[in-house]
């Protein structure tokens, strides 16, 4: 038996060999999964790289490294978008 590798697209019949998932639209984005700190501690056993926006305490999106979730820096959260060696978006 051997794996079948594949793209999947939404909005496009012909994703990029780059990416497993590739979504087009022109006029809507992609809603990430919205939880609260206390769902997002209860994930069992979270992939580096996961991706989840935290809705109370301090809202914003966070990812999971190396045992941990940080949360993404904006620019105003690092005054102004300056260094301050954050994980900025």
């Amino acid at each position: 038996m051997s794996d079948v590798k594949s793209q999947d697209g939404i909005g496009t019949n012909c994703p990029h060999s780059s990416a497993q998932l590739e979504v087009r639209a022109e006029s809507k984005g992609v809603l990430i999964p919205r939880m609260s700190a206390s769902q997002r501690n209860a994930i069992g056993s979270p992939a580096d790289g996961l991706l989840v926006y935290q809705t109370d305490n301090t809202p914003g999106f966070y990812f999971y490294r190396n045992g941990t979730w940080e949360r993404l820096m904006t620019s105003t959260d690092s005054g102004g978008g300056q260094g301050g060696g954050g994980n900025t978006i």
